[in-house]
This record gives C-alpha cells, sequence and structure tokens, in this order.
C-alpha cells in the first residue's frame, strides 16, 4: 500500500503496487492548501484537519494485512499507523520497520490553533 504522491513515482519507475494503493486518501493535500496560505504550515492545525484521512488510511491498512502475506512491512513516513499500533488499533504478526523524520507534534505558540 502506496500514499499516492509515492505509487505516482513507483508507477512511474515500472514498479507493482497494490491494488489497494489507488484507494489511499491523501492527507498530505490539507497541508499543500495551508502551505500556500504565505508559506505557513501549522502542524498541529495541519494533523487535526488531516485526521479522518489518516483513520481512513490506518482502516485500509488493516484491510491490507489482513488480506496478503508479508514477511516485512516498510513504512516511510507512517505516522498515522504507528500512532494506531500503539493505541492497540492495529495488530501485526510479522515484523515492520518504520522510516520517520520526526515523531509527535509540539505546539510553536500559545494558540494551537493560530494560522
Amino acid at each position: 500500500m502506496t500514499h499516492p504522491l509515492a505509487c505516482q513515482v513507483l508507477l512511474h519507475a515500472g514498479e507493482t503496487i497494490l491494488p489497494e494503493s489507488k484507494l489511499g486518501a491523501d492527507y498530505n493535500k490539507e497541508g499543500g492548501i495551508q502551505a500556500l496560505n504565505g508559506f505557513k504550515l501549522n502542524i498541529l492545525k495541519y494533523a487535526l484537519l488531516s485526521q479522518k484521512a489518516m483513520a481512513y488510511n490506518t482502516n485500509l491498512f488493516k484491510q491490507v494485512i489482513a488480506k496478503y502475506h508479508f514477511d516485512l512491512v516498510i513504512g516511510d513516513e507512517a505516522y498515522e499507523i504507528i500512532t494506531a499500533m500503539y493505541k492497540k488499533q492495529v495488530e501485526m504478526e510479522n515484523s515492520m520497520v518504520m522510516i520517520e523524520d520526526f515523531i509527535g507534534l509540539q505546539a510553536m505558540t500559545i494558540n494551537l490553533l493560530e494560522k
């Protein structure tokens, strides 16, 4: 399962992707809209606005790991999956490797929803 942006790159490179990859929600869309607003992005606001897409992708991920057998799952920037695993919403019998630039959100202002 691949995020829509990564899916485009992999298909262009001639790679095979799971059919379910086309069903994934693009939670970066909201970040792009926010970034166009004077090139400012409030990371907490972005996370709040992206919650529905992340929940959808988590449910899709659960369906994929139930349908296919994988020896190893690699998650690149799959923050919603690691969060769901921590909350015991996703359980896996196989191994998983996560690649993340950062984990967590830290408010940078007093007003958490400041633009």
